[in-house]
């Protein structure tokens, strides 16, 4: 997870406010590549991490690209 966030593959991270889940944001080139990202991640492997879903997105608003 952490060489993952180094590399910038993991944009955004964290629980749900009822800590039920957690929400990646992971930058991939699809739904595969993202699967990919955790095949070998020390948290897939011991459980702590496990892969529910995973859904594309297309953002249109991202305010960390923007000069301000």
């Amino acid at each position: 997870m952490d060489r993952l966030f180094e590399q910038g593959r993991i944009i955004l991270g964290g629980p749900y406010a009822d800590y039920s889940r957690i929400l990646l944001v992971v930058q991939a080139s699809g739904i595969e590549a993202a699967s990919d990202l955790f095949r070998d991640d020390p948290w897939a492997d011991r459980g702590i991490l496990v892969e529910s879903e995973i859904i594309e997105w297309s953002v249109f608003l991202d305010c960390r690209q923007s000069p301000r």
